[in-house]
C-alpha cells in the first residue's frame, strides 16, 4: 500500500511589498511530498525549459474571472469563459491532457517529463469575512512533478493526489513552495521555488532588499531579489502546519533593520535572527502565545 505525507494543506496567494527594491513577492503555486509504491518518500518536483514568456504583476477584478483552457496537439489555448475569446495560445509539442489542481488556479498537464503545472492566470483569494480576484497572463511554468506515465490528478475533499501510472507513485499536492519576484519597474516577473509552502505572514523583506520566506518546514530563506537565487537556509523554529481559520497564531515574520523576529506560537518563544549570518542571536519564550507581529524603531 502506497503511503502520503501531508502537510499544511490551505491555498495562499498573497503578496508583500518590496518597496526598497521595486519589487514584490508573491505565492504561486503548490508543493509536493511524493511516495513510491515501496513507500519511500522523494522530492517530485523538477524543472524543465519553457518558452520565454513572462507575467505582469497581477492585477485586482471586481470579481471571479472564470477561464477555459483546451488542448491541441502542439499547446494549450486559454479562453474567457464569458466571451470565449482566446487568450492566450502557450505552444507545447506531443499530446496534452490536462487535470484541476484544486487551487482555482493551475492545471497540471501530463507530459513526457511528469505532470507539468500551467497557471491559468485567474484566481480569487479569501480575506477574512471576502474575497479579493486577481487576473494575470496565463503562463506554462517550468515546475514539473516527476513521474512515468503522468496518469491521472483526483481531488478528494482537501487534497489533491496526482498518479503516476508508469511507476505507481503517488504524490499528494499541498500549499505552495513558490512565489513570485515582480520587478515593478520593468513588469517582470520570476518564479522561485522555495522548497516549502508558507503563509502570508512569512514574507518580508531584508535590509539589503533580499527576499525572506519562513516555511513551513521551519526554515528561514534568504533569495537574491534579481536572481531569485536562494543564498541562505537556515532553521529557525519547529514544522509547522497552517491553520484553516486565518486568525489563528502561526508563525510570523517581522523584519526591522538587520534582524528578523519570528514568533513560534507552539512553544509561546520568540526568536531574533542576524540575517546576514541567519544566526538565532536571541531566543524568549513569552508569557503568552504570540499571533500577530509589528513594531517601530522609535
Amino acid at each position: 500500500m502506497t503511503s502520503t505525507s501531508r502537510p499544511s494543506r490551505t491555498p495562499i496567494r498573497l503578496k508583500a511589498a518590496l518597496a526598497a527594491t521595486g519589487l514584490t513577492l508573491t505565492a504561486c503555486s503548490t508543493d509536493t511530498h511524493n511516495s513510491n509504491s515501496a513507500g519511500e518518500s522523494n522530492t517530485g518536483s523538477a524543472e524543465v525549459a519553457s518558452e520565454q514568456k513572462t507575467q505582469t504583476p497581477p492585477s485586482e477584478a471586481a470579481g471571479p474571472t472564470p477561464r477555459l483552457v483546451t488542448t491541441y496537439d502542439g499547446g494549450l489555448l486559454t479562453l474567457d469563459a464569458k466571451t470565449l475569446e482566446v487568450l492566450d495560445d502557450s505552444k507545447l509539442d506531443g499530446f496534452n491532457r490536462l487535470n484541476p489542481l484544486g487551487d482555482g488556479r493551475s492545471l497540471p498537464d501530463s507530459t513526457k517529463e511528469g505532470f507539468r503545472v500551467f497557471d491559468a492566470g485567474s484566481w480569487t483569494e479569501p480575506h477574512g469575512d471576502h474575497t479579493h480576484s486577481y487576473t494575470t497572463e496565463p503562463l506554462l511554468t517550468d515546475t514539473v512533478y516527476s513521474a512515468t506515465k503522468p496518469g491521472h490528478v483526483v481531488n478528494e475533499g482537501k487534497r489533491t493526489l496526482i498518479f503516476g501510472d508508469g511507476d505507481g507513485s503517488i504524490q499528494e499536492l499541498d500549499a505552495p513552495p513558490r512565489v513570485t519576484l515582480t520587478d515593478t519597474k520593468t513588469s517582470t516577473m520570476r518564479v522561485v521555488d522555495v522548497k516549502a509552502s508558507y503563509s502570508f505572514r512569512s514574507l518580508g523583506r531584508g535590509p539589503e532588499g533580499e527576499a525572506l520566506v519562513l516555511g513551513t518546514d521551519g526554515t528561514l530563506r534568504k533569495l537574491d531579489p534579481t536572481s531569485g537565487e536562494i543564498t541562505g537556509e537556515y532553521p529557525v523554529v519547529k514544522e509547522w502546519k497552517e491553520s484553516e481559520t486565518w486568525q489563528d497564531p502561526l508563525p510570523t515574520l517581522f523584519v526591522q533593520d538587520k534582524y528578523a523576529y519570528v514568533t513560534e506560537p507552539a512553544t509561546n518563544k520568540i526568536h531574533k535572527v542576524d540575517i546576514a549570518t541567519g544566526k538565532v542571536v536571541k531566543t524568549v519564550e513569552l508569557p503568552e502565545t504570540p499571533n500577530e507581529l509589528n513594531g517601530v524603531k522609535g
